[in-house]
């Protein structure tokens, strides 16, 4: 009778080990699947906020001549245009500006945010068209075009077709996803509006404009390379710079 219950008592002991193992096991594999979660969570916000505060670069402007015809000042300016892969310039043109600062203005699509935080193909990132630019001592009417409007821009050579032909129908309808608020929200456009940059440029200094994924255009500066200076004024066209 003893032998019997010390081998029951074992046998409790055992199941209550194994029940305490599998118990501790259950537990430690709910707080690693958690644990999973918890970083792919985190993982996926991290991706949206780099995604909605992320920025490509759409052109870059260096002043590569200054002087004054009768009593005018006005500046030489290089004009690169990149294309959607930011690496590539798809436009490299010079203008002739009268003043002392040089006005850029564009046209600004931002789409939905939804879109731009799940990096949407076509409207994952906000898009500019450049209209014109002009120094201050020219009325903006009088500006120079910079891409022509009714054509579609070099900065769409080489993009995906789909995307190409997309933007190319909301720059042509432009105006009308501004006064129309269903046709825009169709488009998942939150924001058509035109925008402006202007400043004072100096010698030796390259500007940088950008297009924030959820926002409007960004202008930066840094000092310019000579290699790259050089090699900019080689490509760019061996034409009169624009007035």
């Amino acid at each position: 009778m003893l032998k019997l219950l010390n081998r029951l008592t074992w046998i409790v002991v055992a199941v209550a080990v194994l029940a305490g193992i599998s118990y501790w096991t259950y537990r430690y594999s709910e707080n690693e699947r958690l644990i999973r979660k918890l970083n792919e969570e985190k993982q996926h916000l991290q991706q949206i906020v780099e995604r909605i505060t992320s920025q490509k670069r759409i052109a870059e402007m260096m002043l590569t001549g200054r002087r004054v015809e009768q009593g005018v000042p006005s500046m030489d300016m290089l004009f690169v245009e990149y294309a959607r892969d930011e690496n590539t310039p798809a436009s490299i043109r010079r203008f002739t500006v009268s003043g002392d600062k040089v006005h850029i203005d564009a046209q600004v699509i931002q789409f939905d945010r939804g879109f731009v935080s799940e990096g949407d193909s076509l409207r994952g990132v906000s898009v500019a068209l450049f209209t014109r630019i002009y120094g201050d001592k020219t009325p903006p009417e009088k500006g120079e075009p910079i891409d022509p409007a009714g054509a579609i821009p070099d900065v769409y050579k080489g993009a995906d077709p789909g995307a190409a032909a997309f933007e190319a129908k909301l720059w042509s309808d432009f105006w009308r996803l501004l006064e129309d608020p269903q046709y825009a929200k169709e488009h998942g456009v939150r924001i058509a509006q035109g925008e402006g940059v202007w400043w004072p440029p100096k010698e030796g200094k390259l500007y940088t404009l950008s297009i924030a994924a959820a926002g409007g255009i960004e202008l930066k500066s840094e000092p310019v390379k000579g290699i790259y200076l050089e090699a900019m004024k080689r490509l760019a066209p061996d034409t009169q710079p624009t007035r």
